[in-house]
C-alpha cells in the first residue's frame, strides 16, 4: 500500500493483488487438507478403540455383567465414543491499518453506516440458509441418525443377551456385525465433515478473494484520483472485513 499508492505502480499493485490472492486460496487449501487428515485420523481411531472394547466386553466373565446394571454398561463404551475430531478451521485475518491526518469524520461515519447496512444483509441471508438446509446436507444427517440407531440397538441386543451369547459361542458374529454397524455410522459422519469442509473452504475462499478484491480496487481509486481517499479506502477495508468476521460467526 506504502510503495505502490505512492509511486502510482499499477505494476506493483497488480502483482501485489494477484500474489496475495494466491496466498490466501493456498491458505484456505492448506486448513482443508489439514482438517480433512485430522477427520480421517481421529475415525480410524475412535474406530479402533470401540472395536477393541467391545471386544474386551464380550469376554469379560458373567460375574461382570451380574453385578452391573445395563446402562451403566453403556455408559462406559458410550463415554468413550467420539465424533471423528473437527479440525479448527479458523483462518487467520491479520489488518493493517494505515494512517491519514487529512481523514475526514464524515467520510468514517458514511464508511461505518455502509458497513453496518452490509451487516445486516448478511446476518438476514445467514438466518435464511440455516432455516432450510441444503437436501444433501439434510441427507446425510438423518443416514447419520439412522447408522447410529443401529449401531446402539445392536449393541444393547448384545449386552442384554451377552449369556446366550455365550452359551452358543457367537462373539465372533456378533463383533463382526457391531464392527459393521460401527464402519456405516462413521462412514455417515465423515460424510457430513467432509461437506462441512467444502462449505467452510468455500466461505473462507469467497471472502479472501472479496478482501484482497476490496482492497485492490479501493488502491485503484486512490491512484486513479477518483474522489476516493487514503484514509476513506483504509477505513472501507478494515470495516469491511470486520463485518465480515462478525456475521459468519
Amino acid at each position: 500500500m506504502d510503495s505502490a499508492i505512492v509511486s502510482e505502480d499499477h505494476d506493483l499493485l497488480t502483482v501485489l493483488g494477484i500474489g496475495f490472492l494466491l496466498l490466501g486460496l493456498i491458505q484456505v487449501g492448506l486448513t482443508a487438507g489439514r482438517s480433512w487428515l485430522v477427520t480421517v485420523l481421529g475415525t480410524s481411531a475412535n474406530y479402533q478403540l470401540l472395536s477393541n472394547l467391545f471386544h474386551h466386553l464380550l469376554h469379560l466373565p458373567m460375574s461382570f455383567f451380574e453385578k452391573r446394571h445395563l446402562g451403566e454398561r453403556g455408559f462406559e463404551i458410550r463415554f468413550r465414543q467420539r465424533d471423528s475430531a473437527h479440525a479448527d478451521d479458523g483462518v487467520s485475518r491479520r489488518h493493517h491499518g494505515w494512517r491519514d491526518d487529512r481523514r475526514d469524520p464524515r467520510d468514517d461515519a458514511r464508511v461505518q453506516r455502509e458497513a453496518d447496512r452490509l451487516r445486516v444483509r448478511r446476518r438476514a441471508a445467514l438466518r435464511r440458509a440455516s432455516r432450510h438446509p441444503l437436501p444433501p446436507l439434510r441427507s446425510a444427517q438423518e443416514e447419520q441418525i439412522l447408522h447410529a440407531a443401529k449401531q446402539n440397538s445392536t449393541f444393547l441386543e448384545t449386552v442384554r443377551g451377552i449369556q446366550s451369547v455365550k452359551l452358543f459361542n457367537r462373539q465372533v458374529q456378533r463383533r463382526t456385525l457391531y464392527q459393521n454397524r460401527l464402519v456405516d455410522h462413521f462412514n455417515a459422519g465423515i460424510r457430513i465433515q467432509q461437506m462441512g469442509i467444502v462449505f467452510k473452504s468455500l466461505n473462507r475462499g469467497l471472502f479472501c478473494v472479496e478482501n484482497v478484491a476490496v482492497i485492490w480496487v479501493g488502491a485503484l481509486l486512490v491512484i486513479g484520483g477518483a474522489a476516493c481517499r487514503l484514509g476513506c479506502c483504509s477505513r472501507f477495508c478494515l470495516s469491511s472485513s470486520s463485518s465480515s468476521r462478525g456475521s459468519w460467526r
